[in-house]
């Protein structure tokens, strides 16, 4: 099996790199299109509903992976993991190129759903199959470096998509091509029987012990946690634009560059979350993730020009990325190998729930009481945040002393 490989290198092994690249498709399937949404709205400018269309198209596929991320993991389950990733793929790459021939915003909203069908495939059997392939150190290893890969992958499509969008506004439109090279590598990589049995060590339930009510609880709980987080995070890249602007900083490189910064830190520190969590455990290497999220909302609640901002979103981002491999490294430990599959697809719709949340939340805030204000109230709920996850993670110790 997969599993007993040595660690050295563990990106470079052909089922790693293809979950690697399956994981980056999560920011390249929403983000992608954010440089070129004003021209695009300027493109179909007769259209009356032009403007709030085309602001939409990043979060639709988002709404389109909350309702099918369940179904989707209960087909995990049932149908292979591997079948449901490549359709996934090519259902990602089709919808995600044709918004470079349709006719107007209707029909790319109409893709853009299609392309959100493709993401829930792909994010819940990607999940799944990490855990069927990688156990102990190797597993905490690819969920660091799967968080590194979004963030590697937001840099870059983002960045070129602005390039492209200074010559044509549907150009950004074929960066989604690259997903039918990934949909050669991916189908090459994965081991066709990656979710017919476990790895040797691996710590889920055993399936006579695969009653939803003995673990879904605690799979809930993390997704609530999961979605949470998400709903905190997602404050940056829908707020961090209008918070320089408050600052007297209102050339558009600025903020571009802001949540570089934070995207490259959080990429880094990711790949020393397997290091990280050897050292301080899964529960306190969650709280220091809510902790310094809390600490980088209060340097900004707090900050008077760019170059503090600058530093606040760089210890929020290393914080969200200490934090969220947590949350599936312990489903994949809570939920059976047959289970998994459902777990997360629960915990892909929990992240995608807080992203779709965060702005409904965060802009009501601000306009009440101002960007300091939300922004130390949004570090004071992650400090108590912090402190519930630290006491349901010590129960959760506790209880399974008792019962050894």
């Amino acid at each position: 099996m997969i599993d007993t490989y040595p660690t050295a290198r563990l990106w470079t092994e052909p089922a790693a790199f293809a979950l690697l690249l399956a994981a980056s498709m999560m920011v390249m399937g929403n983000a992608t299109l954010s440089p070129a949404l004003p021209l695009l709205a300027a493109e179909f400018a007769d259209d009356p509903l032009a403007d709030w269309l085309s602001r939409f198209l990043v979060p639709a596929p988002s709404a389109a992976v909350v309702i099918f991320a369940p179904l989707a993991g209960r087909m995990a389950d049932t149908m292979g993991r591997k079948p449901l990733m490549l359709w996934g793929v090519a259902l990602f790459a089709g919808a995600g190129c044709a918004g470079f021939w349709l006719p107007d915003l209707r029909w790319m909203i109409a893709s853009r759903l299609v392309l959100g069908v493709g993401m829930a495939l792909i994010l819940t059997t990607q999940i799944a199959l990490l855990g069927d392939l990688f156990q102990g150190d190797r597993r905490q290893k690819m969920l660091g470096f799967q968080i590194s890969a979004r963030n590697i992958s937001g840099l870059i499509c983002i960045s070129g998509a602005g390039v492209l969008a200074t010559w044509d506004a549907r150009l950004p439109f074929a960066i989604y091509g690259l997903a039918f090279l990934f949909l050669w590598v991916i189908a090459r990589g994965l081991p066709d029987d990656g979710a017919t049995r476990a790895t040797p060590g691996d710590q889920s339930p055993a399936e006579g012990d695969a009653k939803p009510g003995r673990w879904m609880r605690s799979v809930m709980i993390i997704a609530v946690f999961q979605g949470i987080l998400n709903m905190s995070f997602f404050v940056m890249p829908t707020q961090v634009p209008f918070f320089l602007n408050s600052l007297g900083v209102a050339a558009p490189v600025y903020a571009g560059a802001t949540l570089g910064v934070m995207t490259l830190a959080a990429a880094i520190a990711a790949m020393r979350f397997a290091q990280v969590s050897a050292i301080l455990s899964n529960a306190g290497t969650c709280v220091a993730g809510f902790g310094s999220m809390a600490l980088g909302y209060g340097t900004l609640a707090l900050a008077p020009g760019l170059e503090v901002a600058m530093l606040g979103a760089t210890i929020v981002g290393i914080g969200y990325a200490l934090a969220s491999p947590v949350f599936a490294g312990m489903m994949l430990k809570a939920a059976p190998l047959h289970w998994r599959g459902r777990a997360s697809g629960l915990l892909t719709t929990a992240t995608f729930v807080g992203q779709l949340v965060s702005p409904a939340l965060s802009i009501p805030a601000i306009q009440a009481w101002g960007f300091p204000v939300t922004y130390g109230i949004l570090a004071v709920f992650l400090l108590l945040l912090a402190g519930g996850w630290a006491i349901w993670s010590g129960l959760q110790n506790a209880g399974i002393a008792a019962r050894g």
